[in-house]
């Protein structure tokens, strides 16, 4: 896998970025749909979701309940009889509520009502996202190539730093048209799943799963406190090449930006540059920047020449555009 192949897949799920998700032409049934949020989700405590799921993995085929300490990534498992089947409380965050027996009442009340807790078949599109800290991590769906190709070699666990976090909620299969991550809450990720911090990288930038055995990144999407694009981009020092690729076809990379001085006063631009995440309208030609990282990775976010935003919201301005028209020329 080259990189410019890699980018095909970025540039297709950059429609979803901003939004939790998208719902597909024809609406879906009311009555497939998990209408009744509190069967499935509780907020037990300031910061403690309770996820009530069924057969969500092999290993469990009964009813559980997932409680997490969402803050502290402080997580147990309990079954329908309130017995704890897994913990991940080394900092003991939810020994006080394990011990309030109006608590666990509620856990198990949750489990022995009756529901049928298995998620359901959606016809919702959902961007594959999840939020802590006020932050959606959009999934990088281009990370590395195979070891030996001109992207470097895969990501291995030892690239992952510690577990910042655990999955608490799975919007997918559970939630409706119009539900909107909390911190927490994955769009397809199940919960109980980890969420690493990554070596070399601020934790507001990107963060880390293991799926399917393999290292997948989440790259910051939306942050409402960013205020300028360095709170959205940990990338100082890091960038090798710019790819320039064409916004009607993405496997055409129609320029590359390699001089070193342009690089770092390009990236300086993104980095210094005012956010506003706000939705608004663009107009005018669109590229897509391919940012090659030396860790073998890459940044890939659309760019438009009208205005010199960088998504989501980096408004770089008319030096930035300067940089790529240049670059671009008459191609």
């Amino acid at each position: 896998m080259n990189g410019v192949a890699t980018f095909l897949i970025a540039v297709a799920t950059l429609a979803l970025m901003g939004c939790d998700l998208l719902q597909s032409p024809t609406p879906p049934d009311s009555e497939t749909l998990k209408s009744d949020l509190a069967t499935y989700r509780q907020d037990l405590a300031p910061g403690v979701v309770v996820a009530f799921v069924e057969g969500l993995t092999p290993e469990m085929p009964v009813k559980v309940a997932y409680v997490t300490h969402v803050a502290s990534g402080s997580q147990v498992v309990l079954d329908i009889e309130g017995n704890l089947i897994h913990q991940h409380d080394e900092r003991g965050h939810l020994d006080a509520l394990l011990s309030d027996t109006d608590a666990v009442a509620r856990i198990r009340e949750g489990l022995t009502k009756g529901e049928d807790l298995r998620p359901l078949a959606h016809t919702i599109t959902w961007a594959p996202l999840f939020q802590f800290g006020g932050i959606k991590f959009e999934k990088l769906w281009n990370t590395t190539g195979p070891a030996g190709s001109e992207d470097g070699p895969d990501l291995r666990a030892d690239d992952l730093g510690p577990v910042l976090y655990r999955i608490a909620f799975r919007g997918n299969g559970f939630a409706g048209p119009g539900y909107r991550l909390q911190d927490g809450d994955a769009t397809y990720l199940d919960p109980g799943t980890p969420v690493y911090a990554v070596k070399g990288y601020s934790e507001q930038f990107r963060l880390g799963t293991v799926e399917d055995g393999s290292v997948t990144l989440y790259e910051a999407d939306t942050n409402p406190h960013a205020e300028t694009g360095a709170d959205l981009l940990d990338i100082r020092g890091k960038v090798t090449t710019i790819d320039i690729l064409d916004d009607d076809d993405a496997l055409t990379v129609l320029s590359k930006i390699e001089n070193e001085q342009i690089i770092e006063r390009f990236v300086e631009l993104l980095l210094a540059a005012p956010v506003d995440q706000g939705i608004r309208k663009h107009d005018g030609q669109r590229y897509f920047l391919g940012l090659r990282l030396t860790d073998g990775t890459s940044v890939v976010r659309a760019f438009w020449l009208e205005t010199g935003e960088l998504s989501r919201g980096i408004l770089a301005g008319p030096a930035s555009v300067a940089v790529v028209a240049a670059a671009v020329g008459d191609k």
